[in-house]
């Protein structure tokens, strides 16, 4: 492919294209199947993880950078269908100007608590009713570099592959195994498999890293708006403070699970 090369398609209203921009509906997305990838990095991502990926949009305008224009060679090089595009149909068809010029159609498998990977000492992070997606996002980019064994969605309001779940996760939700359940059914597992259910609460007098989290545990972050709720507290093993010294009582619910997720690393690093 040349970047002088006449785009397959140069107008908005072709149906593949229509097509694409209606995944942004959540309805579509549940109707069809599929979900849309923006970036370079998180096709990488994807393709590392053996998504199925359909169709993949470039538009050669926009690709001038060395890893840009490796995807498009190892793209050529793959089983999928690449269609060029011009960049107005672009501009229709990107969230944002940092994609590196590509977007992806792929079938994302959809798994449950019975296909999470068998780790001999896990510990997990559960997300309980976070609502924005941007949250689940930054949870999942912190999972991945503590080297959480998965991220389980409690609760969940969207679907695990909405776009801006994607994006804000650069890929980590391909990377980190990734599951969406209800908060019953995700306490009920966690018990059958005697994993330790830790929570946080400005009321606890129970400093967080005084806490044994070399064992197989779960770290419970909360909705922002209303935290965690009783049905949670009442499942835990322990229930840990996270010091603040402010005039506020509450953190993000993203620094929160970094926090907790980090003394787990740090624990285990110390362990090995």
């Amino acid at each position: 492919m040349s970047i002088e090369n006449q785009p397959d398609i140069t107008s908005a209203k072709n149906p593949g294209i229509k097509s694409l921009i209606l995944l942004r509906k959540k309805h579509e997305r549940d109707k069809t199947g599929l979900t849309s990838i923006e970036g370079v990095r998180e096709i990488k991502a994807a393709i590392r993880a053996a998504v199925p990926l359909k169709n993949i949009y470039c538009c050669p305008e926009i690709i001038k950078s060395n890893e840009e224009l490796s995807l498009l060679e190892s793209l050529k090089s793959m089983d999928h269908e690449l269609i060029t595009v011009s960049r107005h149909v672009f501009s229709k068809i990107a969230y944002r100007n940092t994609t590196g010029g590509f977007v992806a159609i792929a079938a994302p498998h959809k798994a449950g608590l019975e296909d999470l990977p068998e780790d001999h000492n896990p510990f997990y992070l559960v997300a309980d009713n976070v609502e924005k997606p941007g949250n689940i996002g930054a949870l999942l980019r912190t999972a991945d570099g503590a080297g959480a064994s998965a991220l389980i969605a409690s609760d969940l309001k969207t679907d695990l592959f909405n776009p801006n779940i994607i994006r804000s996760s650069l890929g980590a939700v391909f990377t980190v195994p990734t599951v969406k359940a209800g908060s019953d059914e995700t306490i009920t597992w966690l018990k059958g498999k005697k994993i330790m259910i830790i929570s946080s609460s400005p009321d606890s007098n129970l400093l967080y890293t005084d806490i044994d989290l070399t064992l197989p545990c779960a770290i419970i972050a909360g909705s922002e708006n209303q935290g965690l709720s009783e049905k949670w507290f009442s499942a835990s093993d322990h229930i840990v403070n996270i010091p603040m010294k402010g005039g506020v009582d509450s953190l993000n619910v993203s620094a929160a699970g970094a926090i907790l997720l980090y003394e787990a690393l740090r624990q285990r690093s110390l362990k090995i």
